[in-house]
């Protein structure tokens, strides 16, 4: 949508999953600007090595050699990306970069002086019996329309709108913070690249899709950042099997607690059909990282 109105929240996202696990991640935002260009010295996280040449798309490359490869491009990216960039680039294990500069999230952040993103929920997911009553709604109403499902019955909205009476009071506990920085804005992707480089402290995304997610969270991760679901499932790999691409990120331990009781208190989950569980150890670990935070602030 930012796209086609013309804001500049837009990225690439690329991943490279091995069983469902990302490996490697490439997401370039071309309408950011951080001061610096975007030459090819900006890759040195992939860890790739000149190749004599590509003969077959299956050969050992670089990216170097693969730019060599295409008229036009050498030397560096520049003449391909005139206009800058922003270019993050993340492999498991080795860190995460910006135009060739390893980045690391505000460790420091704390829930008080935070800047937090959360957008607004702009849809709902069913459960079967939800489905069912809502189709049999529709094929009442609109037989023909409703066989296509392009048309949302009571069901759905009636969902939706309690959704964002659950997000309008998640946002009006963050508003009563000592210094609320709240911002409502920015592609998901974007938003998760930016926290990787310590500009944003805490995201909040209920309904993410696998694409939004897959690279940028592995760029969260590798600049130190903590990465979960809604509830607290740091396993984001087995959430993301079952359909779950929900994120709560945190540059720092606390921020993330933080924002993971906001998702817990109110069940924000149950909207996208998250089971909630009582989990112990997970409230006396999201209750140690608040303590840590108040200890650190007296």
């Amino acid at each position: 949508m930012s796209f086609v109105h013309g804001l500049p929240d837009v990225a690439v996202s690329i991943a490279l999953l091995l069983e469902d696990r990302p490996l490697l991640a490439v997401v370039f935002c071309p309408f950011f600007a951080s001061g610096s260009p975007v030459p090819i010295s900006a890759f040195p996280s992939l860890g790739t090595a000149t190749a004599p040449g590509i003969s077959s798309p299956t050969s050992a490359s670089s990216v170097g050699a693969a730019a060599a490869a295409v008229p036009g491009i050498s030397g560096t990216v520049e003449r391909l990306l005139s206009s800058g960039g922003e270019l993050f680039t993340a492999v498991r294990g080795r860190g995460c970069y910006l135009n060739g500069r390893r980045v690391e999230v505000n460790t420091a952040a704390v829930p008080a002086k935070a800047l937090m993103v959360m957008n607004i929920p702009y849809g709902v997911y069913l459960t079967p019996e939800e489905a069912a009553a809502e189709a049999a709604e529709l094929a009442a109403r609109l037989p023909a329309v409703g066989k296509e499902g392009k048309v949302r019955g009571a069901t759905y909205w009636k969902k939706r709108h309690a959704a964002i009476d659950v997000w309008a009071d998640i946002r009006r506990q963050i508003c009563h913070l000592p210094v609320p920085g709240t911002r409502m804005y920015l592609s998901c992707v974007a938003t998760l690249v930016q926290l990787a480089a310590g500009r944003v402290d805490l995201y909040i995304e209920p309904a993410g899709k696998l694409w939004d997610v897959a690279a940028a969270t592995l760029c969260v991760e590798e600049a130190g950042g903590v990465v979960s679901n809604l509830y607290g499932n740091r396993d984001v790999v087995r959430c993301w099997q079952t359909g779950d691409t929900s994120i709560v990120a945190g540059g720092s331990a606390a921020a993330w607690a933080y924002g993971v009781q906001l998702c817990r208190a109110a069940q924000y989950g149950q909207f996208y059909n998250l089971p909630f569980e009582e989990d112990a150890a997970l409230e006396a670990a999201l209750a140690k990282a608040r303590e840590v935070e108040q200890q650190e602030q007296q």
